[in-house]
């Protein structure tokens, strides 16, 4: 009976285990795996395309944030904020828009990030082109029809 009980919780520890670790592992290894959208797989080139795409894309946002940062730099120089305030500033930035920046194109999978890019304007059309633009369609209109539809 011990033993039955035992060979249940191992189980039910490997299975949380498993879907831990697969949450875990870093997006690029996730997204190369499932690589499907719609019925299209990605070959080793579209792969490579999504991921210098994704690259560029967090580039583009840190930098945007980065540049908040910047500016509370410059406010201290000009003896405008302390030390402690800019100190303030400099974990705001990292306890907040630099870890969900982190989390978000670590986490998610290529397609969904460069649909997210395309859609917020981090990302042009002509930057991503016409064969990665016809695979990130129906993730660009999920997320527009989605913004639609809670009215924003």
């Amino acid at each position: 009976m011990l033993a039955k009980g035992v060979d249940i919780i191992v189980a039910d520890y490997v299975k949380v285990t498993r879907s831990v670790t697969r949450r875990r592992e870093p997006a690029r290894a996730r997204s190369d795996k499932a690589g499907l959208i719609g019925s299209r797989c990605k070959s080793c080139d579209q792969a490579r395309q999504f991921r210098e795409l994704v690259r560029l894309a967090y580039e583009r946002e840190l930098s945007r944030e980065l540049e908040v940062v910047f500016q509370h730099f410059e406010a201290w120089k000009r003896g405008e904020k302390n030390a402690f305030e800019l100190s303030e500033e400099i974990h705001r930035f990292h306890q907040k828009p630099a870890r969900n920046l982190y989390l978000w194109y670590e986490g998610q999978d290529t397609d969904w990030m460069v649909a997210k890019a395309l859609d917020e304007g981090i990302l042009n059309e002509a930057e991503v082109g016409e064969e990665i633009l016809g695979m990130v369609e129906p993730p660009v209109s999920l997320r527009r029809r989605h913004r639609h539809d809670e009215g924003e």
